[in-house]
């Protein structure tokens, strides 16, 4: 992919001018101004169908296909896709057929100065030889021979900062970081040939198995760049990249560390208020499901700085519903009347705006830094709260039903009561969920420098 990734760069760094630029062959291709991304992009998607047999005078190569000698992927042994798989001289096809949808950056004064590029590729297949050994999901894997794979609709993600370099007295910009992401892929099939020493049953078994399971793979074999990577302090790009991944990893990504979010498992929760309150109860819940984080949305993110250290982190955002589904048990008084059950329950806050406030500090692992949530606050602010207790007072349904009516239509005198245990209970919950991602990743390592 390296080759993909340096002919895009070349192909768009021909296209900008400058008033001291060589020769520029505009009978081949069109000059644009300096950041007009759409003329990049226009004359991209002229380049790609049209020339991708390459263009010597530029010294651009072919690109479809793009020739590549080897491509090595190795998947540790934590992961449930535990292989070592090398391809060589393969054939990746398809990028005539690309479409840049969008090219942000190539300012007169680019030095560190980011540049990204989003490109999708309809169909893509990589042709070659391959051998594989190691374990996918459950099953072990072993071969060595032809392979296919191909990508229908892959939405990419490219970024890169570039650098000048000044040769005789004439600026040149070389590639000094660069970032490339599957940011989207609606289908992977996946054929590798002679598998298990040639046995035919075995093989066909294996490759039925791959492409029935294809986004399970897929999923492990590119974490962690599961989203687009920005830089340090890029608000908008990391609010982007957190909405992308509460929307689509629900059920979390092991390799990132990050557990199911949708549901949410929550061992126990305990909420005890005091004699001098309206609501003076102990209550006690067990093997919570926690629904609906899935459907949150961050509208506002700031921190994320290079120095991370003591610097303030605060998101705000709403979450439409959210369903705490449980056993329970309590004991107590709410305003005027006594309560007591043992059985299930749910609450559910509906359109709930929150602010999350972290104090992230800097520890040092084997020589890198990682990022360890040091203090967390959440606040919430909700429209409505809606409660239910099963089997309330020993099952009696009338005072069991009472109760339930009169704690919903006395929620905003209850509510205000339990608000602050109810944040502090899920707030030690959201620390312990993101040190367990922040302490896997090294924490430079989630962005693009």
């Amino acid at each position: 992919m390296k080759l993909f990734v340096f002919n895009t760069i070349f192909i768009v760094s021909l296209f900008f001018c400058k008033s001291n630029c060589a020769k520029f062959p505009t009978e081949i291709v069109e000059q644009c101004p300096y950041s007009d991304s759409t003329c990049l992009a226009r004359t991209i998607n002229s380049i790609l169908p049209n020339h991708f047999n390459g263009i010597r005078k530029l010294n651009l190569v072919p690109f479809d296909p793009l020739k590549i000698e080897k491509m090595d992927i190795v998947q540790g042994g934590n992961s449930p896709v535990n292989i070592v798989l090398n391809f060589k001289d393969v054939d990746f096809l398809g990028l005539s057929g690309a479409q840049v949808k969008t090219v942000k950056g190539f300012e007169p004064d680019f030095k560190n100065k980011k540049v990204e590029i989003r490109v999708t590729i309809p169909i893509a297949s990589l042709l070659g030889n391959y051998k594989i050994n190691g374990r996918v999901l459950v099953l072990p894997i072993q071969g060595e021979g032809r392979s296919n794979l191909t990508l229908t609709n892959a939405d990419i993600g490219l970024k890169f900062l570039p650098k000048s370099v000044m040769k005789g007295d004439k600026e040149y910009m070389q590639v000094d970081k660069i970032k490339l992401v599957v940011l989207n892929l609606d289908r992977l099939n996946i054929f590798l040939g002679n598998l298990f020493n040639g046995d035919k049953l075995l093989g066909d078994n294996m490759n039925e198995f791959l492409n029935e399971n294809w986004k399970d793979i897929w999923n492990e074999l590119k974490a962690p760049n599961i989203v687009q990577q920005c830089t340090h302090g890029d608000n908008s790009c990391v609010m982007q990249a957190v909405n992308y991944v509460i929307k689509n990893y629900p059920a979390g990504v092991k390799k990132l560390g990050l557990v199911s979010l949708d549901p949410l498992k929550i061992d126990k929760m305990d909420i005890e208020q005091g004699e001098n309150s309206p609501v003076n109860i102990v209550l006690n819940f067990k093997n919570i499901d926690l629904l609906g984080l899935s459907q949150t949305v961050v509208s506002s993110l700031t921190g994320f700085e290079k120095n991370l250290n003591r610097k303030k982190i605060e998101l705000r955002g709403l979450i439409p519903m959210i369903n705490f589904v449980g056993n329970y048990k309590i004991q107590g008084r709410i305003l005027v009347l006594p309560i007591t059950g043992d059985g299930k329950s749910n609450i559910t806050l509906s359109n709930t705006n929150f602010i999350l406030k972290l104090l992230p500090k800097s520890i040092i692992k084997g020589g890198k830094e990682y990022m360890q949530v040091d203090k967390l606050k959440l606040k919430l602010s909700t429209k409505r709260v809606f409660t239910f207790f099963s089997n309330l007072f020993n099952g009696d349904e009338a005072l069991g039903e009472n109760m339930n009516t009169f704690m919903n239509d006395n929620w905003k005198q209850i509510w205000p009561e339990l608000q602050p245990i109810v944040e502090d209970s899920i707030a030690y919950i959201l620390k312990d969920l993101m040190n367990n991602i922040f302490t896997n990743i090294p924490y430079n390592d989630l962005f693009i420098e």
